[in-house]
């Protein structure tokens, strides 16, 4: 039997402007972190996150799509595939508050133009997440669309 509701919701953004940028601060009451984005006008460039302003070669992440992308050591991890329009992120981020272990990412994208890819990730830090950094392109110049809807859940322990 479920142990409840696990999912919570912790905080929506709906983009205004055109920002480079969006910071999520998660609070320290959770086991792991969803992250949901979604947009209606595609992004100039790939998705991509930072964690407690690292810009250190402490990310590792591969892209599954139709043809596999190993990427090592890297300063951020990427989402493939936000240049299409109405397509969603699902993200999550496991052990983001464990203070000894490395951080593990699933990511699965759903474009409207391509199949459906997925990203695993590690970042290479020790230390509880309290910022994500959600960038677009690799530069991280790029503008979020106005409209892009971000929405952070935390998840408890079952």
């Amino acid at each position: 039997m479920a142990a409840g509701k696990t999912y919570e919701p912790i905080s929506t953004t709906t983009v205004s402007g055109t920002p480079t940028s969006v910071s999520l601060s998660p609070p320290s009451t959770y086991t792991d972190l969803k992250i949901v984005v979604w947009h209606s006008t595609a992004f100039a460039d790939n998705l991509n996150a930072r964690f407690n302003s690292d810009t250190a070669a402490n990310y590792r992440y591969q892209l599954y799509t139709q043809q596999t992308a190993s990427v090592t050591n890297t300063t951020y991890i990427e989402f493939n595939y936000g240049d299409a329009v109405n397509s969603s992120y699902d993200i999550d981020i496991l052990n983001y508050n464990n203070a000894v272990a490395y951080k593990g990412v699933q990511a699965r994208i759903a474009p409207s133009s391509w199949i459906a890819t997925s990203t695993t990730a590690t970042w290479n830090g020790t230390a509880a997440i309290t910022d994500i950094l959600l960038r677009i392109g690799a530069a991280g110049t790029q503008t979020f669309p106005n409209g892009t809807l971000i929405t952070l859940f935390g998840i408890k322990a079952a």
